[in-house]
């Protein structure tokens, strides 16, 4: 009987210490969700000129910006508009990497460093998939 209470005990601190976080990360992802549901070319730039740039370097497309486009190549009949932003992969990065890694850190400061490099990495890494892509 007593490692069935110890069990209980465990998952009750794991519960105090990691609900927070993990709280805090699902509350960022669905809203992020919610605020560039219907997000236009110009709430999107931050991901879709650092997307434009790289595909320029892999590529030696050149772009220019169309408000309401998005960045278009006439020569090359290609357009990066908001639907290539590759925000619902940053979204499932940033859950993949914090729900299967967050409780592995073991102090608060180890914690918010990991959610934070956490959603600079998936940011980075959807820049470099979307350009490759």
């Amino acid at each position: 009987m007593m490692p069935e209470t110890r069990t209980v005990m465990d998952y009750r601190f794991w519960i105090r210490k990691y609900a927070g976080y993990y709280l805090f990360v699902l509350f960022f992802i669905l809203g992020m969700k919610y605020h560039f549901s219907e997000a236009s070319c110009e709430s999107l730039r931050w991901i879709l000129a650092p997307t434009c740039w790289w595909v320029r370097i892999l590529s030696g497309i050149p772009f220019q910006w169309i408000p309401k486009i998005g960045y278009t190549s006439h020569s090359y009949r290609f357009i990066i508009a908001a639907s290539c932003s590759g925000l619902q992969f940053m979204l499932i990065s940033i859950a993949a990497l914090n729900f299967s890694f967050l409780h592995r850190m073991k102090t608060k400061k180890r914690t918010c460093l990991w959610i934070l490099s956490s959603i600079g990495f998936s940011y980075l890494f959807t820049i470099f998939i979307n350009g490759i892509r």
